[in-house]
């Protein structure tokens, strides 16, 4: 989850390559789990864990808005990213990864503004998992 979470921090960075840039500052990020399933978890843990909150915060700087945010996200090397398309306001990304469980899939699809976005991610492989995640700009980084 925390690499999830990391890697929902390098996207927001994303958009700062297409049309519309965010703007530098303090961002909130919300990932709630909507569904998951990894073999051997007992159901009533897979139940507790849906719904779950995981709230962070993370400081976009200028510098930041610079990096290619493919660059970063291909710096896993256990990782290749198939499809990264970021215009227009709308995201759509796919990373596959190697992991202890198998190959792990990742499909990243939503919007984005110059102060916010929202994202649905789709994980399959040794363990399914969909995340809705969204950010807001609450002000200057701290």
């Amino acid at each position: 989850m925390r690499g999830f979470l990391m890697l929902a921090g390098v996207l927001a960075a994303a958009p700062a390559l297409a049309q519309v840039q965010p703007q530098p500052g303090q961002y909130e990020t919300t990932s709630v789990i909507e569904s998951m399933n990894m073999p051997g978890v007992p159901p009533e843990v897979l139940t507790m864990m849906k719904g779950r909150v995981t709230t962070m915060k993370i400081c976009l700087t200028e510098a930041d808005m610079k990096k290619d945010p493919k660059k970063m996200l291909s710096a896993d090397k256990s990782c290749e990213l198939k499809r990264y398309n970021y215009a227009g306001g709308k995201i759509d990304a796919e990373m596959t990864c190697k992991s202890q469980e198998g190959p792990m899939t990742m499909v990243m699809t939503g919007t984005y503004t110059t102060t916010s976005y929202a994202m649905r991610s789709t994980m399959s492989g040794g363990m399914n998992m969909v995340t809705r995640v969204s950010a807001k700009r609450i002000g200057p980084c701290k």
